[in-house]
């Protein structure tokens, strides 16, 4: 059972994926290339970047009696974060897939676990943008009352204040594990604000600003949260981005392109995920197909003997 439910979400990530790319189109992903040229690939180097920061906590969640070494943390991240991007609700398939791709390093229960102490500790460092972009964007009665509102909002809920319980247990255990913990989550909102402010400079004959760059990946941080159940989030990212790049005074259409190129940038780091998930779907075939082999000549060994 469990081997054909996961074979059906490769089949149907592998779906996802064609109709993503069909809808987004195949002439706007060429305006794209044809606006930003080979600065395209500063963003891809950025945005891997991202994933690798959270992909590295993810591994420093663990003690020492276990490890998980980078390179499958990674590889694990990118397939999750692709099934997590295309499919609807698609977390709920996601996050299980990363802990299982890392299945021959460390059991799954483990792997999970931790990836919820990461999730904590992203979660934090989302409110820390939150409230930093609302102290640089409004006058601060008004940017003091939305941090208020924020953080209260988040307390009222009894579900989120369960996310930051492994947090706490890990940072009274290991305060140098978790500030190393704490700057990659950091680090991955540095890099998604960096990868605005070039992208802006690319498609905007108009210098950027780094305040309208944390505003917009702030905002794009807050959709991506409310919006999960929406594959790529259709719609409501070019619409966001539109309107506060519209506030910003830079112009609607920077906000639209915007949107556009993450697209694109989901959809490579997405086809990556999905490519690494086929090969070791592969793998492991392979293996099974060899175990299968050797059971069978035993008995015939044993004929010849």
């Amino acid at each position: 059972m469990r081997r054909a439910l996961v074979a059906a979400t490769r089949v149907v990530g592998v779906a996802a994926f064609a109709y993503t790319v069909y809808s987004v189109g195949a002439r706007d992903i060429r305006d794209v290339f044809l606006k930003i040229g080979w600065g395209f690939g500063a963003i891809l180097l950025l945005s891997g970047a991202r994933e690798a920061s959270r992909a590295l906590a993810w591994s420093y969640t663990l003690d020492r009696s276990v490890e998980l070494p980078f390179r499958n943390a990674f590889a694990a991240r990118l397939v999750g974060e692709a099934l997590n991007t295309l499919l609807p609700m698609g977390f709920v398939v996601g996050e299980p897939a990363k802990a299982s791709h890392v299945a021959g390093r460390l059991p799954f229960a483990t792997a999970f676990a931790a990836l919820a102490i990461e999730f904590g500790f992203y979660i934090a460092s989302l409110l820390v943008l939150f409230v930093i972009a609302a102290f640089s964007l409004l006058p601060p009665s008004m940017a003091f009352a939305s941090a208020v509102l924020v953080l209260v909002v988040f307390g009222m809920f009894k579900k989120t204040r369960s996310v930051f319980r492994p947090l706490l247990g890990l940072a009274s255990a290991d305060r140098h594990r978790a500030g190393a913990i704490g700057a990659l989550e950091v680090a991955y909102h540095v890099f998604g604000i960096g990868e605005a402010y070039i992208t802006l400079g690319l498609i905007n004959p108009h210098p950027p600003s780094w305040e309208a760059a944390m505003a917009l990946e702030s905002v794009n941080r807050a959709v991506t949260m409310l919006f999960k159940m929406l594959p790529m989030r259709v719609g409501v990212d070019e619409a966001a981005a539109a309107m506060v790049a519209n506030r910003l005074a830079i112009g609607t259409a920077s906000g639209v392109m915007l949107a556009l190129v993450r697209k694109i940038r989901l959809l490579f780091w997405s086809a990556v995920g999905l490519v690494l998930m086929l090969m070791r779907a592969r793998k492991q075939i392979a293996r099974r197909h060899a175990a299968t082999n050797l059971q069978s000549a035993k008995p015939f060994a044993a004929t010849l003997q």
